[in-house]
């Protein structure tokens, strides 16, 4: 009988701890935020952005004038596209010495901010000509079609163990901890450097 007695609480327990654990990841996975906003619903392939060209320029039922203009847009996409296909990536070698390193790296992101100011420039004219409609599913979409190339999340690059320590808040100078100043313990906070 007195057995019985003390397991009784323990038995109460059982449903409350599977409770408890049932809402927590496992250990080792982690989720983190999307790149951009075109990374929530396309991942960084340039197939995926050729379809959603196509479905809104669909969208847009574009008049003559428009499809001109539209042409221009999508061309600087290709173009933006092309780019980065025909980047040579930089990673860390003993063979080249590491400012050679970083100039081909500020050499590679030059050339991919002018071809996103091509694709600024593009964007303006065509949305100018678009009407109110038009332009209200422009404001949903346009930006879904530029690709952003997102690093692969296991091998973004020697500084990727740097950033993720540093947003974990647990080492690194943007690290705040429970409480510590801005972002303490959410993203680490705030600094002049961005995570890209």
């Amino acid at each position: 009988m007195k057995k019985t007695f003390f397991l009784w609480p323990l038995f109460m327990l059982v449903p409350v701890l599977g409770w408890a654990q049932a809402d927590v990841p496992p250990a080792g996975e982690r989720t983190s935020p999307p790149a951009s906003v075109s990374a929530l619903n396309y991942p960084g392939t340039a197939g995926k952005y050729n379809s959603t060209l196509e479905q809104l320029r669909d969208k847009l039922t574009l008049t003559l004038e428009q499809q001109a203009l539209w042409r221009a847009y999508e061309g600087r996409v290709d173009a933006y596209t092309g780019q980065h296909q025909r980047e040579r990536p930089v990673m860390p070698s003993p063979e080249e010495a590491a400012p050679l390193q970083v100039s081909r790296l500020v050499q590679n992101l030059q050339n991919r901010l002018a071809a996103l100011e091509d694709i600024e420039q593009a964007a303006k004219q065509l949305y100018a000509s678009l009407n109110a409609e038009q332009q209200k599913t422009a404001n949903q979409l346009l930006l879904t079609t530029v690709p952003t190339f997102s690093a692969p999340a296991n091998g973004g690059g020697p500084a990727d163990s740097r950033r993720s320590s540093e947003r974990s808040g647990r080492e690194g100078p943007r690290g705040g901890g429970p409480g510590g100043g801005m972002g303490g313990g959410v993203g680490g906070g705030m600094s002049g450097r961005g995570g890209f």
